[in-house]
């Protein structure tokens, strides 16, 4: 059957305000006639373009799709997830954000100088990279893993809010009373998590004796197992690549 058709019929067979990408056609035909055919699509007004790749149905009276929706889906298109921002999780906690320190590059700054203003960021497992959307230009920036995956929960994120944060002399009176503020469960929960922080943050999080649990958790990884202290800790595996190896003589 005809690309150009396959498409129509997946287009027309949408839920309503149902997001796509173009990665989700490729199976229709190749990316330069799926290109070709969802560009005219946009032009003669059945699809809006969201943002480079990410489109909806132009039903009549639709409420257009908000900015987070957007992210969402340009995230899947590449297999990755946003996260908030270490430095918003600070505002959101009453923090005051470190200052960012990055070198200094002339040709960035006149090339930055001539795009249009971010509107939002995004925390992202991969390369910093920005692009447009109806609603302005959306930055996703490379986040060091421990912050990303520490961001996700609910209950972590005033770590990463903590590590992110000017915090001042009060830090210790801070930590006492978030950790006041929480039940037994969560307390312990908290505190062992905790241990993926830097360590003048973890020092705090420490009980005095220190307690001694086997069933405390390996790694905040969260496609790891539950403990099994009779096998190896659960992953990311490491593979070592087949290689060939010739011995000094």
């Amino acid at each position: 059957m005809d690309t150009k058709i396959l498409i129509g019929k997946f287009v027309t067979e949408l839920p309503r305000r149902r997001i796509f990408v173009t990665r989700e056609l490729l199976t229709f035909g190749l990316r330069s006639t799926v290109d070709c055919v969802t560009s005219a699509m946009v032009g003669k007004g059945i699809l809006i373009r969201l943002a480079n790749g990410v489109f909806v149905r132009n039903d009549p009276g639709m409420k257009m799709p908000s900015l987070e929706e957007i992210v969402e889906a340009k995230a899947r298109a590449f297999a990755k997830k946003a996260n908030p921002l270490d430095r918003h999780l600070a505002t959101e906690f009453k923090i005051n954000p470190k200052a960012r320190r990055h070198a200094v590059n002339k040709k960035k700054e006149r090339s930055a100088l001539k795009r249009e203003p971010i509107v939002a960021i995004f925390a992202v497992l991969g390369c910093t990279s920005s692009f447009r959307t109806i609603h302005g230009r959306v930055e996703f920036r490379h986040t060091p893993g421990r912050k990303y995956f520490l961001s996700q929960g609910e209950a972590t994120k005033k770590l990463v809010a903590w590590w992110a944060g000017v915090l001042g002399e009060n830090f210790e009176n801070m930590v006492e009373a978030h950790l006041c503020s929480l039940g037994k469960k969560e307390k312990k929960r908290f505190k062992e998590v905790g241990a993926w922080a830097p360590a003048w943050i973890s020092d705090f999080l420490v009980d005095d004796p220190p307690r001694f649990s086997t069933q405390a958790l390996y790694t905040i990884y969260p496609h790891s197992s539950a403990v099994d202290l009779g096998s190896p800790p659960p992953g990311p595996r490491v593979a070592e690549s087949i290689s060939f190896y010739r011995l000094a003589s």
